[in-house]
């Protein structure tokens, strides 16, 4: 069997979901919050318009952070190499090393990928981020170079 992959990654729109979720649960704790207080019905409106404002912008930088599209190379003798986008700093593919933070479960991959100068990569791979046959054949790769280039 080979572990040589060839898989571009996109955005996760069950990732998306999440942090909507999370987000509408943050805002109506702080509605509950708000409104159960003693303040004039004016000041609760400015407050919560102003904490539904937050939660979107951190909603917003959660997102944007976690969703990079980005190719991973991998050969048959253990290697990486992460391309990245065109606009991205590294324009270049970059060859990387499985980082032993890395978390391979079942239906996600938390991969921590470490450069040539020490710099970290993050990837998030949920199913939907990759086609299920490329998820399974990333992960069994993922998990032999673990088991036997990561100390």
């Amino acid at each position: 069997m080979s572990i040589s992959l060839f898989a571009e990654i996109r955005p996760s729109r069950v990732l998306l979901a999440v942090l909507t979720g999370m987000a509408g649960l943050a805002l109506a704790s702080v509605s509950l919050v708000i409104w159960q207080s003693g303040m004039a019905v004016a000041v609760k409106a400015l407050l919560w318009v102003a904490a539904a404002c937050l939660i979107v912008l951190q909603l917003y930088r959660a997102w944007c952070k976690e969703t990079r599209f980005c190719k991973l190379s991998i050969a048959d003798s253990g290697s990486m190499i992460l391309h990245e986008p065109a606009g991205a700093i590294h324009h270049a593919g970059l060859t990387v090393s499985l980082s032993p933070k890395s978390r391979l479960l079942p239906q996600l991959l938390s991969i921590f990928l470490i450069d040539e100068q020490g710099r970290e990569h993050k990837l998030l791979i949920l199913p939907d981020s990759v086609n299920p046959v490329v998820f399974r054949a990333l992960k069994v790769s993922l998990m032999w170079i673990s088991q036997h280039y990561v100390k």
